[in-house]
This record gives structure tokens, sequence and C-alpha cells, in this order.
């Protein structure tokens, strides 16, 4: 099923004790894959819940693109993650995503030290977290995510988007084509590979008409023109005509030549 275009979701005033879509009592329901765009000012956070897990072994994906410093991002399979720098958190694991990169995907580990059987402040590399829990997805159908802008001085905005992917899939696809969903890691380096070679194709295309047109004058005759003539070297030319007799040679009315007196 296609995606709408993503949606702009502002980060409410109150996202602890408030009324309003995102906050900790109302968090918003995101579709696998779906792209949303969220805006949010320093000291706020959003809540969203991601279905879908439930008696499967499908894997948390996480993609984001924004205009800042990203914000931390926490999960948690029981109820919404909070974090306060100082003051009371609460969450699963987190991750704090970098603008070098565009994505993530939370995969098994062999030791049960992942995303799925840890709990309780892990950091994304679940080297010392309690992950003797058991896997989540055993039982909960929907994982907990709340973008923390907590520890923010500026207002931040970005395109973020949270799918539940089929396992042995590295790169599924993400919903919304061209609506401003980031791309995955792969479709990225596809997209600049591409537009290197045909970068290197209009060059080498370029390059070829100039030598094409190079040789071509090359190749041209060359004319030389004779410098104009002077005026003292004008040569007029004559038509070469049938010497006149002279009168002593010229017959008379009888056909006798006459004589030189």
């Amino acid at each position: 099923m296609p995606c709408p275009p993503p949606a702009t979701i502002e980060a409410p005033e109150d996202s602890v004790g408030g009324a309003e879509a995102g906050s900790i009592r109302h968090p918003i329901a995101l579709a696998s894959g779906c792209p949303v765009r969220i805006v949010l000012r320093p000291r706020q956070a959003l809540h969203f819940t991601l279905p879908g897990f439930r008696g499967t072994r499908k894997l948390l994906r996480h993609d984001w693109s924004y205009d800042g410093a990203p914000p931390r991002t926490l999960f948690s399979a029981r109820r919404a993650p909070r974090y306060h720098e100082g003051g009371e958190s609460h969450f699963d694991w987190y991750d704090a995503p970098v603008e070098a990169e565009d994505g993530a995907v939370y995969r098994e580990a062999a030791d049960g030290k992942d995303a799925y059987g840890c709990s309780d402040f892990c950091q994304f590399d679940f080297l010392e977290c309690d992950c003797a829990g058991g896997d989540w997805r055993e039982q909960n159908d929907a994982l907990h995510v709340t973008v923390s802008h907590r520890d923010g001085l500026e207002a931040v905005a970005g395109v973020v988007a949270f799918a539940a992917a089929e396992p042995g899939r590295a790169a599924p696809p993400l919903c919304g084509g061209s609506s401003g969903a980031p791309r995955a890691p792969v479709e990225v380096a596809l997209a600049v590979a591409v537009a290197a070679l045909l970068a290197a194709l209009a060059a080498a295309l370029v390059a070829l008409r100039r030598a094409r047109r190079r040789g071509a004058a090359a190749r041209a005759p060359v004319v030389e023109l004779a410098p104009p003539l002077d005026s003292s070297d004008d040569v007029v030319p004559t038509t070469p005509t049938t010497p006149t007799p002279l009168l002593r040679d010229r017959p008379d009315a009888h056909g006798r030549r006459l004589r030189a007196p």
C-alpha cells in the first residue's frame, strides 16, 4: 500500500502531561516505512508507536534526514520512552543519529545482545546491557519510539521513517517513493555512482567533440592568396590579332600586288 505524502508534525508544547497528538499520553501511530516531517524546538519531544512486530522476526529500520544535528532517538517495547538530562528517564535503548549517516537497520546478534533482547538504559551498541529478558517481539506488537530534543539548543526539522522490515532484507525499500522519504544507504551509493558515471560520459563526449573539431581544422586545405599587384606592375592583357598587311603587299582591284615605290 503506497504511503500518503509525508505529514508535518510539530512537537507539542507539553509532551509529558499534554493532551496533544505526539505527547506521551497520545503517541502517534506510524505506518511502517512511511516518512513524516517533524519539527522540534529545544526541550521538546515527539512520541510515536510502530506496530506490526508481535509473533514475527521483523527487524527495526530507522531512516533520517535532518537540517541540523539529529536529535536523540529512544526506543522501548513496554512504554513510551523518556529522556531528561539529570532527571527522570526511562527507555530500553537509544540511538544518537549522526549527520554523516542517513539510516540504520538493527540486526539480531547471536549472543542476544541486540535491540530485541536488551532492555533498561542500553546504548545502541548493546555491549553492557541487561539482555536476559527474552525477545520482546514474542509478546509486544508495537514498539514505542521517542524523538527527543530535550538537550538541544536550536530548533531542528527533518524527515524520519521507521519500518518493521522482514528479516533477510538488508535494505528494504521504504514507502513513499519521491515524496521525501530518506533513501537507503545502498540506494544513495548507487545514485552517487550513476551520477559520477554520467558526469564522466558527458566529459568524454565533450572531449571527443573538441578533438574532432581540431582534426577537421588540421585536414582543411590551406588557400594562400597572392599579394595585391602594384600599379606599376599592372598588365593590360591584349588579344592577339592578325597583322595588317602593308600597303605594298595589298593587291589592286585587278588582283595585282602593288610594289613599293
